[in-house]
């Protein structure tokens, strides 16, 4: 297999976690979590870069996931919209910071990510 093979593959990995998201039942959310740490795990583009990879892979995956919670939030604070909208992004800057710190638990020895303007 060559590395473009290999590359179609894990990104076919990545695709199918997407389509398994939009199972929507609790089982689903678990094997959907447990599908992304796998696919981290056995892709080799991810190595030493895997906080990165798991912050993009939670907005894509977890968007289909979150549409109850993105109802009946909305739905609570129908009279104040705006409020309502910060609490979703409160939510999910909670998520993305608990998938953050488990995901440099499990792989504590990552690459340092530099941003230059």
């Amino acid at each position: 297999m060559n590395y473009f093979q290999k590359l179609g593959f894990h990104l076919l990995l990545i695709v199918a976690g997407i389509i398994l998201s939009l199972w929507n039942c609790w089982i689903g959310k678990f094997i959907t979590t447990a599908y992304l740490f796998l696919v981290l795990y056995i892709s080799p583009f991810t190595k030493r870069r895997e906080n990165i990879w798991m912050f993009l892979m939670v907005i894509c995956i977890f968007i289909p996931l979150n549409q109850p919670i993105i109802h009946y939030v909305m739905e609570f604070f129908s009279d104040w919209k705006l409020f309502g909208y910060f609490v979703l992004a409160a939510i999910w800057t909670v998520e993305q910071i608990l998938f953050g710190v488990v995901t440099r638990m499990l792989w504590p020895n990552q690459r340092t990510i530099t941003i230059q303007f």
